[in-house]
């Protein structure tokens, strides 16, 4: 048996799909809490269906959380930060060929959004450009090649400045492509994730790898996951 048994009065156990009815009513004071990237993927990617929202496009009203710090504007923003998307503005492609740590060329695809964001926990109402195409990737956080395309795509717009000089530095930190928000939808986030956050309603995901909920190790994840 699972280590907690279900009352029907704090702790109901119900399906996925039956979780992801009632968060559609619930979703703006709840969040669901699963264990791995993949599952908190899958479950934001089949609730976005469920809310009959686009395949492959952001909308206006999406819950998005921040999962890199990042300056904006001289304000600093942190992982693990939520967003309220208010409006979106134009999409710009770039394609880069970087070499991976093999030395084998890899193409990096940039997208990069304008949108208007809340920040949640502030009210605090920006302006600013997110990688769009992260929104989609199981892994959220910047891979070492992206890191790497992004400071081409900064060095190709400001060739005259010498790297390491005030004004590089001063530039880089104010270029809104270097510093565009690495986000993902934030209907689910991992527990670490959630961690110090608060809601009303919690819908935890208790899948876990080889099935280990009930070793110490399972044990310790779902007390953080309650607290």
């Amino acid at each position: 048996t699972l280590p907690l048994v279900a009352n029907n009065v704090d702790l109901i156990s119900i399906s996925l799909d039956s979780a992801l009815k009632n968060y559609i009513w619930l979703s703006k004071h709840s969040i669901f809490i699963a264990y791995t990237n993949h599952q908190v993927q899958t479950i934001n990617l089949k609730f976005r269906e469920m809310c009959h929202l686009s395949s492959n496009e952001l909308e206006k009203k999406e819950k998005l959380i921040l999962v890199k710090n990042s300056l904006i504007r001289g304000k600093r923003y942190y992982n693990g930060d939520m967003f309220t998307v208010e409006s979106i503005g134009k999409e710009e492609n770039f394609c880069y060929t970087i070499k991976d740590l093999d030395k084998k060329d890899v193409q990096i695809n940039l997208t990069f959004l304008d949108v208007e964001l809340t920040h949640i926990s502030s009210g605090q109402y920006i302006h600013t450009k997110i990688l769009s195409n992260k929104l989609w990737d199981e892994n959220p956080q910047p891979t070492r090649e992206e890191l790497a395309a992004l400071i081409i795509n900064f060095r190709q717009k400001h060739s005259n400045l010498k790297k390491g000089s005030p004004e590089y530095r001063q530039a880089i930190r104010n270029d809104p492509y270097f510093n565009a928000l690495f986000m993902r939808f934030g209907y689910a986030l991992t527990c670490h994730k959630a961690q110090g956050g608060e809601w009303d309603n919690i819908f935890i995901d208790l899948n876990r790898p080889n099935n280990d909920l009930k070793t110490k190790s399972g044990f310790t994840w779902l007390y953080t996951a309650l607290t």
